[in-house]
């Protein structure tokens, strides 16, 4: 692989500028990860998921984070990072840096920061967590609009195009990023995708060495009717919301939906959103043998879950005693 050197002043400037990438649930957000990792400048964390868990830093327990963000998902044992180098007392904006920092740096990489859907529901927050970030957006119309609005730099990303050009949407990513494209980026062979979870759904990545595209038209043939019928419906009222809007682009076959269906469906993922924000402040201020307790009874194979010993001792010398951890 090539490395291309870079300035003092470019390097230090990427530095205080993060790199959020962004999109749906299963919209095909690992593989531009997967190949972004691949430039020896660029090295992201996957779904360490820190953003999420602001209330961790409001609770008696903040000065434990880095133990608690490992029991949630694993983050630090994944990506290999060293805790005794992180602050025991930061805020999100400098945990989170610290973390993205060490993982970067200890790879040589200067363009740090973060890939998870899970962002999707949180974007103007991270917009004010995170002023000079910049972001890669897969298919939000509005997450992208309001951080436009905000004065952010984004750059749009449209899956099928990365599967099926992939040298010339890396190109345009680099020229987004100030970096000079590399030839590697357009293979998986030899990525490192340790971080990433080992599940089904990421067969596809873990298999391919070479970029292929998915067979999405028989995705789609297997969703239900009533599924493919409310999805033209709300094509047909992105058309008349986002005119000119590429996704909204397609020939009218449907209706809008009516106020009604609107309006529950906007009531159904407020109250989803609101259910995984509970979940998240409910982790950060219950003790952690409470999570550990309940685990226990969901989950057989604990040890997949819960922070091995020599985990928890090299993490400030060994249990979360600021939340009542025995």
């Amino acid at each position: 692989m090539i490395h291309h050197p870079l300035s003092v002043a470019a390097d230090l400037h990427r530095r205080d500028h993060p790199l959020f990438v962004i999109g749906m649930w299963r919209s095909g957000t690992s593989l531009p990860w997967a190949l972004l990792n691949q430039h020896t400048e660029i090295k992201l964390l996957y779904e360490s998921e820190l953003p999420l868990l602001r209330s961790l830093f409001w609770s008696p327990a903040r000065k434990s984070w880095a133990l608690r963000l490992d029991f949630w998902n694993a983050a630090l044992r994944r990506h290999r990072i060293d805790p005794k180098r992180l602050p025991r007392t930061a805020d999100l904006p400098t945990a989170f840096r610290s973390m993205a920092l060490q993982y970067a740096s200890s790879r040589g990489a200067s363009v740090w920061g973060c890939k998870s859907p899970n962002y999707y529901a949180c974007v103007p927050s991270l917009a004010r967590e995170f002023p000079q970030a910049s972001y890669g957006c897969e298919m939000l119309k509005r997450s992208c609009d309001t951080l436009r609005s905000r004065g952010a730099r984004v750059h749009e990303l449209y899956y099928c195009d990365l599967v099926e050009n992939p040298e010339p949407e890396l190109r345009k990513i680099c020229d987004f990023l100030g970096i000079p494209f590399l030839p590697a980026m357009t293979s998986l062979a030899d990525a490192d995708l340790s971080p990433v979870y080992d599940d089904d759904h990421h067969e596809l990545l873990r298999n391919g060495t070479t970029i292929r595209r998915t067979s999405i038209n028989s995705a789609r043939e297997a969703d239900p009717q009533r599924l493919k019928q409310k999805i033209d419906r709300y094509k047909a009222l992105w058309r008349q919301e986002f005119n000119g809007w590429r996704l909204a682009s397609a020939p009218q076959t449907s209706a809008p939906p009516g106020w009604l269906e609107q309006g529950i469906d906007r009531l159904l993922f407020r109250i989803l959103v609101m259910i995984d924000c509970f979940r998240c402040w409910m982790f950060a201020f219950a003790p952690l043998f409470s999570w550990r307790m309940y685990r226990r009874l969901k989950y057989e194979d604990v040890d997949r879950f819960i922070s091995s010993p020599a985990m928890r001792e090299a993490m400030f010398g060994g249990g979360d005693r600021s939340a009542g951890t025995p």
